[in-house]
């Protein structure tokens, strides 16, 4: 047992470590092939259909955000604002394949258009999309205003593993340079699950895996 990611990547690099693979960053596939000769161990890699997923609360309690998440057309658009290309160059070294949480290629179940819709970048049909439902005001920093002005159209993306902070951070400059603001909180493992039993969650930023196979074990979908 460890208490933090950074005593886990330290045994790695000392090799202290005989097989792993969970909690295992691909993110830090750099940093542990540069130590492999000096640690005396080897880093492989591996198909996997894990997929890093922001989990959207249409339910929310406050009624302006919840009209917001709610429209399939805003969805879309966030989605469309996110540059995922960029996102697997800086924070997974150009290692994975962007694509929407689905039955992974390797499922009887895979369906391409659905695993390859509204991935492409495209900040330009995102203001449109967004002008299009209506929220058109912006206040002084540039963030779109609810449709009753009562405030900037603002939810919390939180997840329970700081490892993934810096991707976090680029979808929350991503969605702001479309209008929307997103700050990003980093909490412990059993507060994110209280906030998300108790229902009171904007968002979550977590990984969703069981993609080969989903009706045989459907429990992301």
């Amino acid at each position: 047992l460890f208490e933090t990611v950074d005593v886990f990547n330290m045994w790695i690099l000392n090799g202290e470590i005989d097989y792993q693979g969970r909690h295992v960053e691909l993110s830090n596939y750099t940093l542990f092939r540069s130590g492999e000769e000096k640690g005396g161990y080897l880093v492989h890699t591996a198909n996997n259909d894990a997929t890093q997923i922001m989990c959207i609360n249409q339910t929310v309690k406050k009624p302006q955000l919840r009209e917001f998440l709610g429209n399939a057309n805003c969805r879309k658009a966030m989605s469309l604002a996110i540059n995922r290309e960029e996102i697997v160059e800086l924070i997974y070294d150009g290692l994975t394949t962007p694509r929407q949480y689905s039955p992974s290629n390797a499922s009887p179940q895979y369906y391409q258009k659905l695993s390859d819709a509204y991935i492409e970048y495209d900040p330009a049909t995102a203001n449109e999309m967004l002008d299009a439902e209506g929220y058109t005001e912006r206040d002084a920093e540039g963030y779109r205003l609810y449709k009753d002005k009562s405030g900037p159209v603002t939810f919390t993306l939180e997840d329970n593993s700081q490892p993934f902070a810096d991707e976090m951070d680029m979808i929350s400059k991503y969605l702001a340079d479309v209008g929307i603001k997103m700050p990003i909180k980093i909490f412990e493992r059993s507060l994110v699950e209280e906030h998300c039993a108790a229902n009171d969650i904007d968002a979550r930023f977590t990984l969703a895996s069981r993609a080969a196979l989903p009706l045989v074990d459907p429990a992301f979908f």
